[in-house]
């Protein structure tokens, strides 16, 4: 979580921090927050213990990959308040990795990307996962 209660947990209690529907921002703030509260409990998380969950489509453009992915879309915990493409990589292979720099730029260093489409596109879209981005951020093959 992202509220104030669920940041104290992780600091007093956790050995980090899986968030969900986040911005960078958020999360560099979140981050800022749960070393703070950790260290005056007594405690540290590692500087590598801070992931996102990222819902991820690829598609020729940002509108398209919307359309693939709205019935696959988590229900119920939508946030209206920010920007799908803030929190969602949806589009070509330059967006999604862009909004990746970015939640890296923020501190975070685990991710775990669900796709978001038909079933029939999965193996395409875990394939495009494996060959287009993957090798960016990893410099040994998967």
């Amino acid at each position: 979580g992202r509220s104030e209660a669920a940041l104290c947990r992780v600091a007093r209690l956790g050995d980090g921090w899986l968030a969900s529907q986040v911005t960078p921002d958020e999360v560099a703030a979140g981050r800022a927050a749960i070393s703070t509260l950790a260290e005056e409990c007594g405690r540290s998380i590692d500087a590598d213990h801070y992931g996102v969950i990222l819902t991820y489509c690829f598609a020729d453009g940002r509108a398209e990959a919307e359309r693939l992915a709205e019935p696959f879309q988590i229900r119920g915990r939508q946030r209206i308040d920010v920007p799908p493409k803030r929190l969602d990589a949806l589009g070509p292979v330059e967006h999604v990795t862009a909004l990746i720099d970015e939640f890296i730029e923020a501190g975070a260093s685990k991710f775990v990307l669900r796709a978001a489409c038909p079933p029939e596109m999965m193996a395409g879209q875990l394939q495009a996962l494996v060959d287009e981005v993957l090798p960016r951020y990893h410099s040994q093959q998967v």
